[in-house]
């Protein structure tokens, strides 16, 4: 699980093994809508892994799979992802 809030992910840095499927839930406890994205900003490649918007007090998953490596996440609601709202998923 990875809440997010106002504007952050908790936590922001998370380990998985890698080429496993994980269901990530996200909870949205903050006051506007926020999402979670894995894609080629800030990455070497593109496992296009999108939630959609959730709502406050809503909760969205996302399964990921990812080769080892570090991966880059970030909130796409305009602002948030230059407000810090980021994170890294270590696939080991």
């Amino acid at each position: 699980m990875s809440e997010m809030g106002d504007i952050f992910f908790e936590p922001s840095e998370l380990t998985i093994d890698a080429d496993t499927d994980l269901m990530i839930a996200l909870p949205n406890n903050g006051a506007t809508a926020h999402n979670f994205n894995i894609d080629d900003n800030n990455n070497e490649s593109d496992p296009d892994i999108h939630s959609d918007d959730v709502d406050p007090g809503d909760t969205a998953t996302v399964t990921v799979n990812l080769a080892a490596g570090e991966w880059y996440f970030y909130c796409s609601i305009p602002g948030h992802e230059a407000a810090g709202m980021i994170g890294t998923i270590t696939a080991e």
